[in-house]
């Protein structure tokens, strides 16, 4: 969990602020850009464990250091160890669903539950 701060009435996350305020800058300069946590720790806000970066930065941080729970972008539907349909069953849902199918159908026919027809039908992952 991270360290917050409120001035003015405005919500900021502690790390960023401590980040601006050892190299000189503003909330704005660094605006769009992740402060990151050399020590893993989301409440340290000891500067010399923050490293300015991008989405992308951290997230290969994540995989790099064992902490990443979610898919690495790599694995295919398949590949996952949780998979319990296969490319060809994910491809008749959305075929069935294209034709007019309801979802009320499709999870019945499938047997599976209401989220699991959206995120097949809307094309989205579970992260």
């Amino acid at each position: 969990m991270y360290g917050y701060k409120s001035i003015n009435g405005k919500v900021y996350l502690m790390h960023r602020l401590a980040y601006c305020d050892a190299h000189g800058c503003t909330l704005a300069d660094i605006k769009g850009k992740v402060v990151r946590h050399t020590c893993d720790n989301p409440r340290c806000i000891n500067p010399e464990h923050l490293l300015i970066g991008s989405h992308s930065d951290n997230m290969k941080d994540m995989w790099e250091r064992g902490r990443g729970v979610n898919l690495p972008p790599a694995l295919t539907n398949e590949q996952h160890p949780q998979c319990k349909f296969s490319d060809e069953q994910v491809a008749e849902v959305r075929r069935l669903y294209e034709a007019g199918a309801k979802r009320k159908e499709l999870q019945t026919m499938f047997g599976i539950s209401k989220s699991q027809v959206q995120r097949i039908v809307t094309y989205t992952r579970r992260t």
